[in-house]
Parts: structure tokens; sequence; C-alpha cells
């Protein structure tokens, strides 16, 4: 029997007193970290189908990840012009706010840097965070891009 699969767990004392109760009660519990690192992704994914026994599924899936991410790779290594600056941003405060952005080390923001872009929060902070206003005016980034976010 699969006991747990855990690849990061934020530590509180609520989420530890779930967890040692559903242990108690022999519940399997996986936490994904998807967002946290781009390698994460297909770990993430052989996790949840060692979980639910369907890991033929899980190689497929990863399969085609790996696939679709070398085409694109492929082709951004031929393209010979200037890195566009991109900025990404959560859309969790509607038009009324700014949402968290995203630094190169993380989610969104490491995404877009591997696929050629020069994200304009890289140095900012060293995952996500607020950002100022101004500074996304001062620095006019070529790209903007908000995502969809409850967070």
């Amino acid at each position: 029997m699969l006991s747990s699969c855990l690849y990061t767990l934020k530590i509180n004392t609520s989420l530890i007193t779930n967890l040692k109760s559903m242990q108690l009660v022999s519940l399997l519990f996986i936490s994904i970290t998807m967002l946290k690192k781009l390698e994460n992704h297909q770990k993430s994914i052989e996790a949840i189908g060692k979980a639910l026994g369907k890991e033929e599924r899980c190689d497929e899936i990863n399969k085609f990840y790996t696939e679709r991410l070398t085409r694109v790779m492929d082709r951004i290594s031929k393209i010979n012009k200037p890195k566009p600056t991109v900025y990404i941003e959560t859309g969790n405060e509607g038009p009324e706010g700014l949402g968290f952005a995203y630094s190169a080390n993380v989610a969104w923001g490491a995404l877009a840097t591997q696929v050629g872009g020069d994200l304009i929060t890289k140095m900012w902070f060293k995952k996500a965070g607020p950002v100022n206003p101004e500074f996304i005016l001062e620095r006019n980034p070529n790209i903007i891009i908000i995502i969809g976010s409850t967070a």
C-alpha cells in the first residue's frame, strides 16, 4: 500500500494537526508543488499517477509534456531577435488593484524566462509579490500577461 507522497509541505500548526489526523485514519495525502519549480511538473504528475494507480497514463502525460516542451525550446533557439520584456501578474485583484507578480524563479515567471522572455520583475523579489504600478509604467514591457488566480 502506498503510504504518502510529499514533495514539499508548508509547515503550519493546523496543517500538521490535520496531516496527523489523516495518518491516524490511513488516508493518503499528496502535496503538489508544480508552481514552485518547473522541474516539479513531471514529478507532481508522477506522484498523482502513483497515488491513483495510473502510472501508465502518467508516463503518457509526461512524454507529451517533454515532447511539447522540446518542440517549443527548439523553435525558440532559432529566433534571432532581442528578448521581449514581459510582465506577468495574477488577476485576483481585478481591475481595481494589482495582483502578485512573479520572479524568474517560480511559476509563470520561470516559464516566461525559460521560453525567452526578459521578465521585468526577475530581480524584484525571490518568488512573488506586489509591484508598484509606477515600476510597470517605467519599464514599459512589450508583453503584459494577466493570469487567472484566486490566491
